[in-house]
């Protein structure tokens, strides 16, 4: 989680987790990281080479 917005949300997310029997983790970012999205994240990933795929072929 990045934020205090992030965090509300996630809240919501895990009472209802808790009401299908499902426990919830909470992993807050570290505070250089806080202002980086999934979306910025994804790109980046997007433009490095391709590493092994977990799906390949042997």
């Amino acid at each position: 989680m990045r934020t205090a917005a992030d965090f509300r949300y996630e809240y919501q997310l895990a009472a209802m987790n808790e009401r299908l029997g499902m426990q919830t983790v909470w992993v807050p970012s570290r505070p250089h990281l806080a202002a980086t999205s999934s979306t910025v994240a994804r790109a980046y990933r997007s433009a490095q080479p391709a590493g092994p795929s977990l799906n390949a072929e042997k």
